[in-house]
């Protein structure tokens, strides 16, 4: 799993929705765009979050003129 073809997967997901929402005229179209926006979002926060617990992560575990 890469974690940057999905962040940037998502980044354009997110892009589209939100320039799909600048153009939605309809209420009800804007109202699912915000969700659609909102879960996209939710999304991108966790894989962040598990970004951020990789790179907490100790590699001292490992000597550095070990191979691996």
């Amino acid at each position: 799993m890469d974690l940057e073809k999905i962040m940037n997967g998502l980044q354009e997901e997110l892009m589209r929705a939100l320039q799909d929402m600048a153009t939605a005229k309809n209420l009800d179209d804007r109202q699912a765009l915000s969700e659609i926006v909102s879960n996209i979002s939710d999304s991108m926060g966790v894989f962040l979050e598990a970004a951020a617990a990789y790179d907490d992560f100790d590699d001292d575990f490992y000597d550095e003129d070990e191979e691996i």
